[in-house]
């Protein structure tokens, strides 16, 4: 006989089990609606949902020399949005991890160097103007020809821990966010808190997820 494997319990740990449940159980029409509606913006950005062209997970663009590793990367037709997700609180009065600073700021430097760059076709190796770099695997050759394909500016989304009302201090995560980012001149940076996310309609695994990663 056998054996109905789907009953094993399934848990789902850290930022990667939220990242690829969020952007696994969306669909098209409410990914627009988010980043419409939901996502607060430093600039006014609104998005069609027949404009979004897919969602790459986690391409990595090199360790110890590279840019790191970015938790998804949506396609549209003239942007390329960058997103990390982290469980910090955001909107809590502690200070925003280290980490997450030095790796927002490669993001944007990884974004700036593939928009500068005169390559249109990944081959071996990319090497930007910040000295990062990464080697043209394959799936990474799909992902740089894709964003390559036409001018897309890059924005930035970040999605955390943490809530969108007002605090005692004004202290809102977005400028958080914006006042720890070195390069900032011109750039579209968006948040985005998990109580935002878990009142939307259709993601209901993706709110126990986040219930059980922020259940300490």
């Amino acid at each position: 006989m056998t054996k109905n494997i789907k009953n094993i319990p399934k848990f789902y740990h850290g930022e990667n089990s939220i990242t690829f449940s969020l952007f696994d159980e969306i669909d098209r029409h409410q990914l627009a609606l988010m980043i419409n509606n939901n996502i607060e913006w430093n600039k006014k950005y609104k998005i069609n949902e027949n404009d979004i062209e897919g969602i790459h997970f986690f391409p990595n663009f090199g360790k110890k020399y590279g840019y790191g590793e970015p938790d998804t990367i949506i396609i549209t037709k003239d942007r390329a949005i960058y997103v990390e997700v982290e469980l910090s609180d955001f909107s809590s009065n502690q200070q925003i991890p280290k980490p997450f600073v030095k790796q927002m700021n490669k993001f944007i430097m990884l974004a700036n160097d593939i928009k500068k760059s005169s390559t249109k076709k990944l081959l071996e190796q990319f090497k930007g103007d910040d000295g990062y770099k990464f080697y043209g695997k394959r799936k990474l050759r799909s992902i740089y020809q894709q964003i390559k394909k036409r001018s897309r500016e890059p924005i930035f989304l970040v999605i955390s821990a943490g809530s969108q009302k007002i605090n005692i201090n004004n202290d809102y995560p977005l400028n958080k966010i914006i006042d720890c980012i070195t390069n900032k001149k011109n750039r579209t940076i968006g948040w985005i808190g998990f109580d935002k996310i878990k009142k939307m309609k259709g993601l209901s695994k993706t709110t126990k997820i986040i219930n059980y990663n922020l259940n300490k």
